[in-house]
């Protein structure tokens, strides 16, 4: 909190943005955070780190 303003610093992709009052200035998208996002947006991100985490227990093995 900053005054009465909300503020978050979010990494997007290789972007930097700042969530004020649950807007992202750069975009001016709605600020949803983190524990809100839907399932779908979940399992796609398990499927993203599925190869590094392969190749950590490759590499252990």
């Amino acid at each position: 909190m900053l005054g009465n303003n909300e503020l978050h610093i979010v990494i997007r992709g290789r972007k930097v943005d700042l969530a004020v009052n649950g807007i992202y200035e750069d975009s001016k998208e709605k600020y949803e955070p983190a524990a809100k996002c839907t399932v779908i947006k979940a399992i796609f991100f398990i499927i993203a780190c599925l190869p590094i985490l392969m190749s950590f227990i490759y590499k252990l093995s």
